[in-house]
């Protein structure tokens, strides 16, 4: 069964109009096949009644000459001294119509004997698919085989034809109505999935039935309150980060003229902590609001940018892979999502090695600790927000529990995937997919190799 509305509208007309097409055929063929049997029928029976006549006004010596020039090739003819007995059997349908044209012709049945197995006595019976006798005046026998096949179908093949031309035509415009019918459909379809992958949405022309419009009229009304609550949720952000930024740097300033400098330092750290939670819940709750544009990105220099960036402020971090791979991304949401996956791996389980790797259409990105990993139960609840595993909101453990919930945000709105999954003896590997735009290996990275 075709998966679309086209495709299924289509066979189902298709199995309509061969059901009607064959049922009229073989309705037609039975009636054309019967209409040419009784019409042969009646011919035959006529012409063996004006045989029988010409026969019997001849002498007993010139009716063997007699039915030797009355004979064709669809009615043979001799003449015999005494009837052969009766051939038994059912009636087949040549001899059923035979026998009612000749009754209809008022022979007595008592003088006609048919059959549809071949006469021994008369030659070129086996051609045939009736064959007899009728009795004369005289009690000899007027033997005979007669074909009642129809000469030639042209009739019956010019009907097939002109049926098999009506069917495909029929077809054809219901492939065209079909398709017509079903196109606003289709471009509906292409600006519902375009939704949170433009800047502005796509107004959907409102042509076709009555339904069909009255959807794409629903659909871009939906769209346009979606849109007005994406640019009032926006302008909150903006006000919401420009509140909460100005306080903290009144207080930041204030925070350089305290005497007590341990008293200084632990504000100072409280300060980077609030900016740190508000930094991360407006990053998570801006998601695809923001204006960053799809670009060709080396996937390599992205990775091997962040790599330094964490061995430079002395962690233990690694990567391997091909010098050379892009992928069309935004590339600071992309490199916000595999900090954040980075910093995890080095803050909980002491270190960081990422692998990068083709797979397929797509590009496989590993990262792989040695921490004590997650329990299996927990999984699911980690990548959701303002969930964590340790609840101290400490920052020397982490933030407020965003940075896995940005990551799958970010990967999956370019069109890829984040997984989690224990390691057999110790560690967690997070898995991340990303649809690939070109490989070109070139040489590899290995980790702990120097890069030039």
């Amino acid at each position: 069964m075709p998966a679309g509305l086209t495709g299924r509208t289509i066979l189902v007309l298709l199995a309509a109009v061969a059901l009607v097409h064959v049922s009229s055929v073989l309705v037609y063929e039975h009636g054309i096949s019967a209409s040419a049997l009784t019409t042969r029928a009646q011919d035959i029976s006529e012409r063996l009644l004006v045989t029988r006549t010409m026969v019997e006004r001849q002498s007993r010596d010139d009716r063997a000459a007699a039915t030797t020039a009355l004979s064709t090739g669809t009615l043979h003819v001799s003449w015999e001294q005494a009837p052969p007995p009766a051939g038994g059997g059912a009636d087949a349908a040549a001899v059923a119509a035979l026998r009612r044209q000749l009754e209809r012709l008022h022979v007595d049945a008592s003088r006609i004997v048919l059959s549809s197995a071949p006469n021994a006595a008369l030659e070129h019976s086996g051609d045939h698919d009736v064959s007899g006798a009728l009795s004369l005046s005289d009690g000899s026998a007027l033997l005979f085989a007669a074909s009642l096949d129809a000469p030639g179908g042209h009739q019956t093949d010019a009907a097939v034809l002109s049926t098999t031309v009506m069917v495909v035509g029929v077809l054809l415009v219901s492939i065209l109505l079909v398709r017509s019918i079903s196109a606003p459909l289709r471009r509906l379809a292409t600006a519902a999935d375009s939704i949170g992958h433009t800047a502005s949405p796509t107004a959907v022309a409102e042509t076709g039935p009555t339904e069909v419009r009255r959807v794409a009229h629903a659909f871009n009304g939906m769209q346009e309150r979606i849109r007005r609550i994406v640019e009032d949720r926006t302008r909150a952000l903006a006000a919401v980060s420009h509140d909460l930024r100005t306080p903290i740097t009144r207080l930041r300033l204030r925070a350089g003229f305290m005497e007590d400098k341990d008293a200084q330092a632990r504000v100072d750290a409280d300060l980077d902590e609030m900016d740190c939670m508000i930094e991360a819940t407006l990053a998570y709750l801006k998601g695809d609001t923001d204006a960053e544009a799809r670009r060709a990105t080396n996937l390599s220099s992205l990775i091997a940018t962040l790599v330094d960036d964490l061995t430079d402020a002395g962690h233990i971090a690694s990567w391997e892979g091909p010098t050379h791979a892009v992928a069309f991304v935004r590339p600071v949401a992309l490199k916000r999502a595999l900090s954040n996956l980075l910093h995890n791996a080095v803050t909980h389980g002491g270190s960081a090695r990422l692998r990068l790797e083709a797979r397929g259409r797509n590009w496989r990105l590993s990262i792989t600790d040695l921490g004590p990993g997650i329990p299996e139960a927990e999984i699911p609840r980690v990548l959701e927000p303002f969930q964590r595993l340790e609840h101290s909101r400490n920052r020397s453990t982490g933030g407020v529990g965003l940075g896995l919930t940005i990551a799958v945000q970010a990967v999956t709105a370019e069109g890829g995937s984040l997984s989690l999954r224990n390691l057999p003896e110790r560690g967690l590997e997070v898995e991340v997919l990303l649809p690939a735009g070109e490989v070109n290996p070139g040489p590899q990275y290995a980790a702990g190799e120097p890069r030039v």
